[in-house]
């Protein structure tokens, strides 16, 4: 997850080499997602463990 101050190229890069990695964009958080924005942050989260194998 990536805030709206995170570094673009890393989060791509970071997607493309880790194994069932996915990028997710929180608009209106600059940085600090699990502080700015705690239930969207809780729900990503929870939403990419159920899938893990």
């Amino acid at each position: 997850m990536l805030g709206m101050q995170d570094t673009l190229s890393i989060a791509k890069e970071l997607t493309q080499r880790l194994p069932h990695a996915r990028r997710v964009s929180l608009p209106g958080a600059a940085h600090l997602l699990n502080l700015e924005q705690p239930r969207r942050f809780t729900k990503e989260v929870q939403a990419f463990l159920l899938v893990q194998p």
